[in-house]
């Protein structure tokens, strides 16, 4: 049973977030927050409940004597696929109504994978026609993953509050990493650890999910590096890869930049459309939602014949608290070789604060207020 709905088909006013983690993680706590804040700012807010819970709660388990691991995952996916189903249409219901609505979704539609083999996973994918990339970058507009306390905190862990919680410190850890893995390829994957105190936690999770949205926190900021060497060899961390192209779009507005971007990852291909509107150095208002593969084609009609298409390897990576991407330029061919970190910065007091460099990366200097760095100047003919 394939479902019809994705955040390509229910355009404007509507926003769709995977709240995942590890166990005893914060996501009971951080989805009330959420509720409270965006209720009380306007917005429709509608939570898809956990379907594992619902359904080990209905007496369905795996294991000895229950389903097999990958049957058990076959249904909470379908179990789940049809919540989001019914949730989506609600939301689009009320956006209809003139509402702006957040679906929260408790738990993504690709974390049973963390539970069985990559090739049984595929197995149940490929039983209801789905791929990876669609229930990834084209069901939520971000993810957000609430690190288990048993990480760095083991002495926190308990499983008292979850009695479909079973797992030992050990085990959190394991499933933790595990969940980690298989979603760190989407493009809004942000991980929320625990070096902070878990009030800090929930609170950076409130700002990143309003910057993604835009309101009303709708500036975006980042530091960015001219890099003179990168020791790949070196990236413990878990990364993501993917290969992005950007085509510029034709507009008469001086202040405005409209892009496309084509990006390939493990989980496949997926697309963009991005209008970014000057603010100030550093500073940028940006719409982004992700479209079809005809849409994007017929945006490429509309490129700006004055600049090439930017093509880069990006990697991806949470390190010491912070989020970075490093680019690798390939064209347009004169800034081949070139090498960019960034690091984002979602909240503007952020900025007053130092940015530590990863040890693999020796950086040549700061670029971040040349405007020669941006890919927009990069793309120049």
């Amino acid at each position: 049973m394939k479902t019809n709905t994705n955040i390509t088909q229910i355009g404007k006013d509507i926003y769709v977030f995977a709240i995942t983690g590890g166990p005893c993680g914060g996501k009971t706590s951080g989805l009330a927050l959420l509720k409270k804040e965006f209720e009380a700012r306007g917005y429709v807010v509608l939570i898809v409940p956990e379907a594992a819970t619902n359904i080990i709660g209905a007496g369905v388990f795996h294991g000895e004597s229950h389903l097999p691991p990958k049957e058990f995952q076959k249904l909470i996916l379908q179990y789940a696929l049809m919540q989001e189903e019914l949730f989506l249409q609600t939301a689009m219901q009320y956006r209809d109504m003139g509402k702006k609505v957040v679906v929260f979704c408790d738990r993504g539609l690709l974390d049973g994978e963390a539970y069985v083999s990559s090739d049984e996973f595929t197995e149940v994918l490929d039983g209801f026609g789905y791929t990876r990339v669609e229930l990834s970058e084209y069901r939520y507009h971000g993810v957000y993953f609430l690190q288990s306390v048993a990480v760095g905190r083991p002495d926190l862990y308990t499983t008292k509050n979850n009695e479909s919680r079973t797992e030992d410190v050990a085990g959190a850890q394991l499933l933790d990493c595990r969940t980690q893995e298989v979603w760190h390829s989407h493009p809004h994957f942000r991980l929320f650890g625990n070096d902070t105190d878990f009030e800090t936690k929930l609170r950076k999770l409130y700002v990143e999910v309003s910057a993604q949205i835009g309101d009303p926190v709708p500036i975006e900021r980042e530091r960015k590096f001219l890099v003179s060497s990168v020791d790949l060899s070196s990236i413990t961390e878990l990364h993501s890869v993917a290969d992005i192209t950007q085509t510029y779009l034709h507009t008469d507005a001086p202040d405005e930049v409209v892009r496309v971007r084509r990006r390939e990852s493990s989980f496949g291909i997926s697309y963009y459309y991005t209008h970014k509107k000057h603010i100030s150095s550093g500073e940028s208002l940006e719409d982004e939602r992700i479209i079809s593969r005809r849409e994007y084609d017929e945006f490429l009609a509309l490129r700006d014949q004055t600049r090439s298409p930017v093509r880069k390897k990006r990697i991806s990576f949470h390190w010491n608290g912070g989020f970075y991407e490093i680019d690798f330029f390939m064209e347009p061919e004169k800034h081949k070789n070139l090498i960019l970190l960034e690091v984002e910065r979602p909240e503007k007091s952020d900025m007053s604060a130092p940015v530590v460099i990863p040890p693999f990366v020796k950086v040549a200097s700061e670029v971040t207020d040349d405007p020669m760095y941006s890919n927009y100047m990069l793309s120049t003919l």
